[in-house]
């Protein structure tokens, strides 16, 4: 039976630490990337109105739950330094949340239909406005495989609280039974990161998708897989 994170976390008592070593590494083979801006292209977005600090999107933690896009008050004021031209498909303005455009929504949506949470926005650049959604992963899921990679747990203290934090800085890799039919998602243990299927991947560089730089997931250092 595989093994999953809350398995792992009771047998580590308050206060120690342990290292579970992957019976069977795969990290760097896993079907899933993790996404991030590409800052090749200079792709900075204010987010003028922001809300404060841990009161914004988060997309979910065993130490804190979801905060999704329908906790926003107002309107999200979004702007671009440069001319519209310059804007790519794909954006992280900070938080939870990420900005992509038109076209990639609707890439996303064929393969993986009513997997986001979306928010219609606009980005206003020097030269115009550009209608682009503001999205989060509906899926927090508890995915992480321990069989297939390493996993660290450690106690830590602040003030008079023990937390417990979970690394997985050699890479993670993913139950294939909860994901193998799924193009994206968050994880609970890998926090504020999100994940997308190759196929995705390949299917956004295909159809001419700007903006994406995508790594092994959840590794320190990160490991390239594919960026444009």
């Amino acid at each position: 039976m595989t093994r999953t994170i809350t398995d792992l976390l009771a047998e580590v008592p308050e206060g120690q630490s342990r290292l579970f070593k992957a019976k069977h590494p795969s990290a760097d083979e896993d079907r899933f990337v993790e996404v991030w801006s590409n800052l090749d292209y200079e792709p900075y977005v204010s987010w003028s109105n922001r809300p404060e600090f841990g009161q914004g999107p988060w997309m979910g933690a065993r130490v804190k739950p979801r905060i999704g896009l329908d906790t926003l008050t107002e309107l999200p004021d979004f702007r671009f330094k440069k001319k519209l031209a310059k804007l790519v498909d794909f954006i992280q303005p900070g938080m939870g949340a990420y900005l992509v455009s038109p076209a990639l929504l609707a890439l996303i949506e064929r393969l993986d239909p009513g997997s986001l949470e979306v928010k219609s926005v606009v980005i206003k650049a020097r030269d115009g406005e550009a209608p682009f959604y503001l999205v989060m992963p509906n899926r927090s899921l508890e995915a992480v495989d321990p069989d297939r990679c390493d996993v660290e747990i450690n106690w830590e203290k602040i003030g008079d609280y023990w937390y417990r934090r979970v690394n997985l800085s050699d890479g993670a890799a993913f139950r294939a039974g909860l994901t193998n039919k799924i193009h994206n998602f968050s994880d609970m243990d890998a926090v504020q990161k999100w994940f997308w299927s190759r196929e995705l991947l390949a299917a956004a560089k295909e159809a001419g998708i700007r903006g994406i730089y995508a790594t092994v997931p959840a590794t320190l250092p990160t490991r390239d897989v594919d960026r444009f």
